[in-house]
């Protein structure tokens, strides 16, 4: 590739990557999406549970709470215009004894300041007759949850964005990135050698990778307060807690187990479009028990 400037490069051909690229390719921006994996959504994108979040459990007028619900809506609204797979289904928060159901009670009062639309408490008796398999004393319903295909998604946000100009190089892993007299210089190791590519803009969109990204660039994310970290909170189950500046914690849910590594596929993305490169996920807290997913009640909660 040479000396090449663009007006901004996307490092990550994930969800998060897919999309910014998507909203900022046009005729009068260039953008370059570069990617280390031989496919697309390769990373993270494809180790989770697929869940479209109603929005629930985040503190009431935070960021992650409005671009919880805002996005939702949103989210929707793409897939059934582009005929993204995708379902409504729905969610139970099961309580699965007395002391939990004061928890409910919570979590409505959340979800509700937070915007969040379809919920509604439910007795054990709702519970059998809406989903005979699951026992509990009581549930929150949350029926704005759903859940999405995670790859036909970003197939959906990588035909948008090419549609508006923008190129995806794959087996494109950057391992520098200094500032330029304008904008930046990117070294990317490539299957050829090294390439070197100048850009107005870089962003972030690396996925787990991302706090080296941020180093090469000269950031220390531990300094800025923004890594994310893990805890569990019992067995099965643990929190992405990310520490703020001043030094308090916040969480959000996890839910997740380990998935097994997608085997790759070296067939050029021009040729085909492969099958999906991952294998199910396993969840302890979503399963799909009839119609509704759902969710036991983490002890870790903020």
């Amino acid at each position: 590739m040479g000396q090449a400037g663009f007006d901004v490069v996307v490092i990550g051909a994930g969800v998060i990557g897919l999309s910014i690229a998507a909203r900022l390719a046009s005729d009068r921006r260039s953008v370059l999406i570069l990617e280390r994996d031989s496919g697309f959504a390769r990373g993270i994108t494809s180790r989770n549970s697929e869940v479209i979040h109603a929005g629930i459990y985040y503190p009431a007028g935070s960021l992650k709470a409005t671009s919880c619900v805002e996005g939702r809506a949103q989210l929707y609204a793409w897939c059934e215009a582009r005929g993204v797979p995708h379902s409504r289904l729905g969610k139970l928060i099961v309580a699965s004894d007395e002391d939990e159901i004061s928890t409910l009670d919570d979590l409505l009062v959340r979800g509700e300041a937070n915007g969040v639309s379809g919920l509604r408490l439910l007795d054990a008796d709702a519970v059998a007759r809406l989903e005979p398999a699951v026992r509990a004393e009581a549930a929150l319903e949350s029926s704005e949850t759903g859940i999405v295909d995670a790859y036909e998604l970003c197939l959906s946000l990588l035909a948008a964005a090419e549609a508006r100009g923008a190129v995806l190089a794959l087996e494109r892993e950057v391992v520098g990135l200094e500032q330029a007299a304008v904008g930046w210089r990117i070294e990317v190791a490539a299957p050829s050698g090294s390439e070197v590519i100048e850009a107005t803009c870089v962003i972030d969109a690396a996925g787990l990778a991302a706090d080296h990204i941020a180093s090469l660039a000269g950031i220390d994310v531990d300094a800025a307060g923004w890594r994310q970290h893990a805890m569990m909170s019992r067995p099965g189950q643990c929190a992405a807690v990310a520490t703020r500046k001043d030094g308090a914690a916040e969480t959000t849910p996890a839910h997740l187990r380990t998935a097994q590594t997608a085997p790759s596929c070296s067939t050029p993305l021009s040729e085909h479009v492969p099958a999906k490169p991952w294998l199910p996920i396993e969840c302890d807290h979503h399963t799909r028990a009839g119609q509704h997913g759902t969710e036991s009640i983490p002890e870790t909660r903020s």
